[in-house]
């Protein structure tokens, strides 16, 4: 067992988390924003502050929401004006400016100087903890635990209850005895005798909020 493959499989389910999404649908893209003529951006779940990112559009790079209604959602600095088309969608994710445990922070795979003044980030650790031999023939099994930890760096000066959507989201993709299998065939779970949780939300020095997200795990695998 690789403790490799168990930091892997909990990153990879963390990043396919998505807080909130209109689904594919007709959307315009307005120097302030974006609109829709049907369905509601707030029943959808988006809240200002939160960083949303556009498919289907000739600018598709994320945005922060400063405000919300119904049928438009305004973006800071505003978008690139496009007339109302089918196949599009805008979907609040994991930050893409992340920062991963001994990298510098990236966004969409390219080194950032660091993370961006004015945008949300994620950063995680992974720290093994303890592990024991839970039989005693010369193939026991060995158990292994340790903590996966996610921090949502959100923007202050927003309703926390944005931030804690977002970090709410990240809990529900980590229910407790949730199981990954990993390369060799081991598997690993979300310990349930000590689940999941999340902090409250503290500022952070540069205009950040952060709640940090603790995901207590588990794994056993056989001695060779």
């Amino acid at each position: 067992m690789n403790l490799a493959d168990v930091h892997l499989a909990l990153r990879a389910q963390a990043l396919a988390v998505v807080v909130c999404t209109t689904g594919t649908m007709a959307l315009s893209a307005t120097s302030t924003g974006y609109a829709r003529l049907a369905g509601s951006f707030v029943t959808d779940g988006f809240m200002a502050g939160m960083e949303v990112t556009p498919t289907g559009f000739t600018q598709t790079t994320p945005g922060i929401i400063t405000a919300v209604a119904a049928l438009t959602l305004t973006i800071s600095g505003g978008r690139t004006v496009q007339a109302s088309g089918g196949g599009r969608a805008l979907a609040v994710t994991v930050p893409a400016v992340r920062v991963f445990e001994n990298l510098e922070p990236t966004e969409a795979g390219v080194i950032l100087p660091d993370v961006i003044t004015g945008r949300p980030y994620v950063e995680e650790e992974f720290a093994p903890a303890t592990q024991r031999l839970t039989t005693n023939s010369p193939r026991g099994v060995v158990e292994l635990t340790g903590l996966y930890l996610l921090t949502w760096a959100g923007l202050a000066n927003y309703d926390a209850i944005a931030i804690r959507r977002c970090v709410d989201a990240l809990l529900t993709a980590f229910p407790p005895m949730q199981a990954f299998t990993l390369a060799d065939g081991s598997i690993a779970r979300v310990r349930g005798d000590v689940a999941p949780w999340a902090r409250q939300i503290t500022t952070r020095p540069g205009g950040w909020a952060a709640s940090i997200l603790t995901i207590p795990w588990r794994v056993t695998a056989r001695l060779p």
